[in-house]
């Protein structure tokens, strides 16, 4: 074996050694300032949830005034108004899961974006 083949592989084998760690500390970047994000998104969800829990009132009172309700024709405009509010909450709730996915698909971007940047420093 010859020394230049030898310092190939010694070459060779840092390159993937730094490669492995400086993915590692990406990827642990990534993490803790997902956790951040993720911790941030939970306070303004509660903050939200304080600020307007009229709408949560409001579903929950319309289940009681559907059970209240004395002949079917009452129920029946009180289930109508019950559902609407329904609709309204899942409508938010399923604007809230669009926000949430597209952040994600941003913050997947950004971390491929990353590794492909540490890869062609490294190369």
């Amino acid at each position: 074996m010859h020394l230049s083949d030898e310092q190939v592989r010694s070459s060779t084998a840092e390159l993937n050694k730094r490669l492995s760690e400086s993915t590692a500390k990406i990827t642990e970047g990534r993490i803790r300032a997902d956790q951040r994000e993720l911790q941030r998104r939970n306070g303004e969800m509660q903050d939200n949830a304080k600020n307007d829990p009229t709408k949560d009132e409001a579903v929950e009172s319309g289940w009681k005034e559907c059970l209240s309700a004395k002949n079917a024709q009452d129920l029946c405009v009180l289930l109508e108004k019950q559902k609407s509010r329904c609709d309204e909450a899942v409508a938010k709730l399923e604007e809230i899961g669009t926000q949430l996915c597209s952040q994600l698909r941003e913050q997947d971007h950004e971390y491929v974006t990353a590794l492909r940047r540490n890869r062609k420093e490294i190369e």
